[in-house]
């Protein structure tokens, strides 16, 4: 089994994902999944993030070092490959994302100067001091 994790502990820290993560995260994952892993700022496990749609295959390492991940891409032909990541690049659209990001930029920037994440910051902080 693979291990990892992944997250968006900004909430822990009282600001939020500040460069467009959490407007990313909406585009990636299901809404309800998205607004949750914000909310609960905590770290997730392969198992988890597998679930939710963050991750979509976890692999080996023998996996990872052949060519059998390749072979079903390798079977297909150039244009049908242009044709389906054309497809996925029509899903992403980007209209209106900047804008999303950049309203989360100034967010994130209004709340870094906040009490809430000052301390939030003293708590990691010292929680994180070595004996």
């Amino acid at each position: 089994m693979a291990d990892g994790s992944y997250g968006f502990v900004q909430g822990q820290l009282g600001i939020l994902p500040g460069w467009g993560g959490g407007v990313l995260l909406y585009k990636k994952i299901p809404a309800h999944f998205a607004a949750h892993w914000l909310m609960d700022s905590r770290m997730y496990g392969v198992e988890e993030a597998t679930r939710i749609g963050w991750l979509h295959k976890v692999v080996s390492e023998q996996q990872l070092a052949g060519e059998e991940l390749l072979q079903p891409f390798l079977e297909k032909s150039q244009e049908q490959l242009r044709s389906f990541k054309k497809q996925y690049r029509d899903h992403l659209s980007m209209e209106g994302v900047w804008h999303q990001m950049d309203e989360e930029v100034q967010q994130c920037a209004r709340l870094w100067e906040s009490e809430a994440h000052v301390q939030a910051v003293r708590r990691f902080t010292s929680s994180r001091k070595k004996s």
